[in-house]
C-alpha cells in the first residue's frame, strides 16, 4: 500500500494533479473536478475559487509569494503611522488659559463658519492630537500599534 503524501507535500501533490487536470482536459474541467470533490468532503469551494487556489500556488512555487516580506512591510508602515503619530502628539504645546485672548466679533471671517453658522477655530481643534492609547483605547502598547496596523492594511485595500 502506498502511503499518501501529507502537509506541504500533499498540497505539491494535489497542485501537480490540478495541472495534469488542466493539460489533458482543460482548467474548466480542473476547477469544477477540484470543487466537485471539496463538496464531498463537506467544504464547499465554486469552481472559479479552485482556479484562485491553483494561482496562489504556482505563485508560492514560483516563488512569487513572500508573505513574510509583506507583513514587514505593513509592519513598518504602521509603525512609521503610529511613531508620526506620537512625534506630532508629544510636540504639541498646551494652550494656557492665560494667553488666549477672545478675537473681537468684526475680526472673525464668516470664511470660517462651519455648516451651522459657528465659528470654526481648525488652529485651536488641531492643537492637541490624541495618542494611539486615547484613538484605540488599549492599555498595551503593542495592542494600539496592532490596531493601527489593521488601519493601515484597510486603507491599503481601499486606495
Amino acid at each position: 500500500m502506498t502511503e499518501k503524501p501529507a502537509g506541504t507535500a500533499n498540497i505539491l501533490h494535489r497542485n501537480a494533479i490540478y495541472e495534469d487536470l488542466c493539460e489533458e482536459y482543460s482548467p474548466e474541467v480542473a476547477n469544477a473536478l477540484t470543487s466537485k470533490n471539496l463538496q464531498r468532503q463537506g467544504v464547499n469551494v465554486p469552481p472559479e475559487g479552485c482556479g484562485h487556489w491553483h494561482t496562489i500556488n504556482k505563485a508560492a512555487a514560483d516563488q512569487k509569494l513572500d508573505l513574510e516580506q509583506e507583513r514587514a512591510i505593513a509592519e513598518n508602515q504602521a509603525k512609521e503611522v503610529a511613531d508620526g503619530m506620537l512625534q506630532v502628539a508629544a510636540s504639541s504645546q498646551p494652550v494656557s488659559s492665560a494667553s488666549v485672548k477672545p478675537v473681537p466679533e468684526e475680526e472673525i471671517d464668516s470664511d470660517f463658519d462651519d455648516a451651522d453658522g459657528d465659528a470654526v477655530d481648525e488652529d485651536a481643534e488641531n492643537d492637541e492630537l490624541p495618542s494611539l492609547a486615547d484613538m484605540y483605547g488599549y492599555e498595551n502598547d503593542e495592542d494600539n500599534e496592532e490596531a493601527a496596523l489593521d488601519d493601515v492594511l484597510k486603507a491599503q485595500e481601499q486606495g
